[in-house]
């Protein structure tokens, strides 16, 4: 698979196979993934990789966090390591609630009992759970000098178009399942890689795994904008 392949055809994963990845074929990624570009060549960040009984025991906690932190559509009791922002402005908001649609109607078509609780119920476990990805890649930094969370994006992309050359699915997964660190430093410790003794900070995660791809939430279309809507041409 070429590069533009992999870009073009990389898409969010929601349903994966129970097998997890050898941790030689994650070691080839992340071996990649070092050559991912920042400024300066700081490499500013850190990288976890969770599978087994650990990631059972996050995802139980994160599971039991959020049924007890949600009032309407707001989370609560919340502890990020980097703040959140505001929502997004109208002008993107409807290009997120015209994908939400669309992916609720795969999960749980029109017509299914019961439908809001069904759908309140997916979002609510499902996306701590990581999908049930047999693994996940958690991303850590030290600060959030725009430098920094640039790079984060930048090895996390990276890490998803890889994993494709592996026979590997990803989705970020970047809401919920950062908002109470604690969780992850009560299970696993701090990062201490690089000697570093900066506290650090959550910042990201990734589901990853083998797709199953007959489950139809991995197939349906998703829309992008046109360069219209994109661009403007300054070259004169």
């Amino acid at each position: 698979m070429d590069i533009i392949e992999a870009i073009r055809t990389r898409r969010s994963i929601r349903a994966f196979k129970p097998d997890p990845v050898p941790q030689n074929v994650i070691e080839e990624i992340l071996d990649i993934c070092r050559w991912t570009a920042s400024a300066g060549n700081a490499q500013p960040w850190y990288l976890s990789v969770l599978g087994g009984k650990v990631l059972d025991e996050i995802k139980s906690r994160l599971e039991e966090k959020v049924k007890t932190s949600r009032e309407g559509n707001e989370w609560i009791n919340t502890h990020p390591d980097i703040s959140r922002t505001a929502p997004y402005p109208p002008s993107l908001m409807h290009r997120v609630q015209t994908f939400s649609q669309r992916l609720m109607s795969v999960i749980i078509p029109p017509g299914t009992e019961n439908i809001a609780e069904n759908r309140r119920e997916y979002f609510l476990v499902k996306n701590q759970r990581f999908h049930d990805a047999p693994n996940v890649l958690l991303i850590y930094c030290e600060d959030t000098d725009p430098n920094t969370v640039v790079a984060v994006g930048q090895i996390s992309e990276t890490f998803c178009l890889a994993a494709l050359a592996y026979g590997l699915a990803t989705c970020h997964i970047g809401g919920p399942t950062i908002l109470w660190p604690e969780i992850y430093k009560e299970v696993i410790g701090t990062p201490k890689v690089h000697g570093a003794t900066e506290a650090k900070r959550v910042a990201h995660t990734i589901a990853f795994g083998y797709p199953d791809f007959e489950a139809p939430v991995n197939n349906f279309l998703r829309p992008r904008e046109s360069l219209d809507a994109l661009i403007e041409w300054h070259m004169t």
